[in-house]
C-alpha cells in the first residue's frame, strides 16, 4: 500500500505534532486513516519525516514523527511555465499537472485574445486557490 504523503506549512522536527484542521479532516474523514497508520510529512525545507498517527479525531490529528531523511533532490533543471488563463477547471487542471511534472514556477498570462479577465479581489482568490492546488499536487509527486 502507498505511504500517504502530506505537505504542511509549519516547520517540522522529530516528535509529536498536531496537524491543521483541514488536513485532520482529510486524514480522518476522506482517507479514513486510524491510529497507528504510517504517513510521511514534508514542509518544503528539503527534509521529509516518517511517522505514525497517535490520535485521530474529526478536527484533530496528532502524529509522532520518528524518522527524518533528506527529501528527493529536485532536478537541476528549473522550468518556468507561462500558462494562458483558461476558463473553468482547465486552469486548475493545468496547474495540477504542471506541478506533478516538476514545473518549479507557473505564471498566469493574460493575452490580447484571452477571454478570462480577473479583477483585484477575484485575482487574489484565484491565486490562493491555485496555490492550494499546487500544494495538493505536491503530495502526489515523488
Amino acid at each position: 500500500m502507498r505511504l500517504s504523503r502530506f505537505f504542511t506549512d509549519t516547520p517540522l522536527s522529530l516528535g509529536e505534532h498536531e496537524l491543521p484542521e483541514a488536513q485532520a479532516h482529510y486524514i480522518s474523514r476522506v482517507l479514513r486513516m486510524t491510529e497507528g497508520d504510517a504517513l510521511q510529512l514534508f514542509d518544503g525545507s528539503g527534509s521529509e519525516f516518517r511517522g505514525s498517527l497517535l490520535e485521530v479525531g474529526k478536527k484533530r490529528v496528532r502524529v509522532q514523527l520518528d524518522e527524518c531523511f533528506a527529501g528527493q533532490v529536485e532536478s537541476g533543471l528549473r522550468i518556468h511555465l507561462g500558462q494562458g488563463l483558461s476558463r473553468g477547471e482547465r486552469m486548475d487542471w493545468a496547474i495540477q499537472k504542471a506541478t506533478e511534472l516538476g514545473v518549479s514556477e507557473i505564471t498566469p498570462i493574460v493575452s490580447e485574445r484571452c477571454e478570462v479577465r480577473l479583477k483585484d479581489e477575484r485575482a487574489e482568490k484565484r491565486q490562493m486557490h491555485w496555490q492550494q492546488i499546487a500544494v495538493s499536487a505536491c503530495g502526489w509527486c515523488r
